[in-house]
Formats: C-alpha cells, structure tokens, sequence
C-alpha cells in the first residue's frame, strides 16, 4: 500500500508539475497557441522518466493532456498531443537507456552526445510531429501555418532537452553531502 502510495504521489506531482511549466511555456508567443519556443516541460518528462523510470509516463500524459486542456484544445486534441509528449519522454529514455553504461551525471563525452543527438533532436520529432498533426487534423492549426509550428515546437523541445533535462540529471546523481553544522552557519 505505501509503495502504490509513493508512486500516485510521484505521478500526481510530476502530472502537476508538468502542467504549471507548460502553461508557463505556453504564454510566451505560443505558434497556433500550442507550439512555443519555451518548453520546459520535455526537459522535466526525460529528466524523471530517466531518473526514476518509465512507469512514471502516466504523469507526463496526464500533465500533457491537462495543460493543452486547459489552453482550450479540444479533448481529443489534447489527446494526441499528450500522446505525442509521453511518446517522446519515452522514446528519448529509451534512446539513452541503449547506450551502453548510459550515466545521467553526463560526465562522459558519449553520454553527452548521445543526449543531443538522442533526445535533444531525434526523439523531439516524435512530440512535434504528432502534436501539430493534432492540431492540424482538430482544425486548429491550417496546412500553411504546420511547418511554422512544427519548427517552433521541435526547438522548443529540442531547446528544454538540452538546457533543463541536464541540470536536472545532474542535479538528481550529485552525491547528497550533509556538511558540518558550522559549514552551514558559514554558507
């Protein structure tokens, strides 16, 4: 019961997450109100799914689904599009998880490259692609307008792979050092 617990408590708290930093996101310039530049979100989804791992993906759906929710796609739209979001921290974990003796302290050259290449631009293809399908396909987004939001969404998530996904991996292997009383007085 407690583990079943402790694992509600991690979904529902990176679901929340999620959703305060996509809303975040999604108030800076957002293309067709749904692809922007600033996405922290996919940075914090493949940050937790590697930290913790994959069975935390119902967080990042629901945080998906309920932010676009609440930026006014409608149901099914946001459906895809939380669908394309849980997909890419999913197969951005996967991608990494594949390279032998992967560290999420990134302080080895191929680990570092394999998250560029992996999950910064191969698996933000996923996210972009099948978020703007959605919007194309819900009739929120015109055909003329796709290759803008598509490109606006991949660098946005591109951009969160590479900047937030790596101060959180390294933050979260640093070794938990609990100096001496009179080094925190000195802090």
């Amino acid at each position: 019961m407690r583990q079943r617990l402790a694992y509600l408590a991690a979904v529902v708290g990176l679901a929340a997450v999620y959703v305060v930093v996509a809303r975040i996101g999604l108030r800076l310039d957002a293309v067709a109100g749904f692809a922007t530049l600033v996405w922290p979100a996919t940075g914090i989804a493949l940050a937790a799914l590697v930290t913790f791992g994959y069975r935390l993906w119902p967080g990042v759906f629901i945080g998906a689904f309920v932010a676009n929710l609440l930026t006014g796609a409608p149901p099914l739209v946001a459906l895809g599009i939380g669908a394309g979001n849980t997909l890419e921290a999913v197969v951005g974990t996967y991608a990494l998880r594949r390279i032998p003796g992967f560290r999420p302290a990134l302080d080895r050259l191929q680990d570092v490259v394999g998250l560029i290449v992996l999950a910064a631009i191969f698996s933000t293809t996923v996210s972009a692609t099948i978020g703007v399908s959605s919007l194309y396909v819900g009739g929120i987004l015109p055909l003329a307008e796709a290759w803008k939001a598509w490109r606006a969404w991949w660098l946005g998530d591109l951009i969160a792979d590479l900047v937030v996904a790596p101060v959180l991996l390294v933050w979260a292997t640093m070794p938990r050092v609990r100096p001496p009383p009179r080094r925190l007085v000195e802090a």
